[in-house]
């Protein structure tokens, strides 16, 4: 069974051990954190937020750009535009040349998603000069 990571974020000490207690009983559960406030997660966050984020970037080739959706990085932007996150996002050892030119872009629009997989899905249903619409093969 894959394991869930979990942060524990609390400034009381008791409340930190009946946390890590239930923690340690709970099989399916992995802490990978403990801070004394929500300040703290934070900064571990933009780290973590920042080396996956350059691991995709160097996964995907990306040069154009690395493009920052969903729902938590929108509200975190003003966060994420600070040094953790693109120290963390470079931090490749060698690789940090090829990482230090790629900019990185936090998507605002709402529903970025499902308007792309529209304009997706219409490009591919559409009707082409040279014949009848194409089809979606779902099988």
């Amino acid at each position: 069974m894959e394991k869930v990571s979990c942060l524990i974020i609390e400034d009381e000490k008791p409340a930190q051990e009946i946390l890590r207690t239930f923690v340690g009983k709970t099989d399916w559960l992995s802490l990978e954190g403990v801070f004394n406030d929500a300040v703290e997660a934070l900064d571990a966050f933009m780290i973590w937020f920042g080396r996956f984020a350059g691991d995709a970037a160097l996964l995907f080739g990306a040069r154009g750009g690395v493009y920052l959706g969903g729902g938590i990085a929108p509200k975190i932007a003003s966060v994420l535009s600070g040094g953790a996150f693109r120290a963390a996002f470079e931090q490749k050892g060698r690789m940090v040349s090829y990482l230090a030119p790629i900019p990185v872009y936090v998507i605002l629009a709402g529903f970025a998603t499902l308007k792309g997989a529209a304009v997706a899905l219409k490009t591919t249903l559409a009707p082409d000069a040279a014949g009848p619409a194409k089809s979606l093969d779902l099988a």
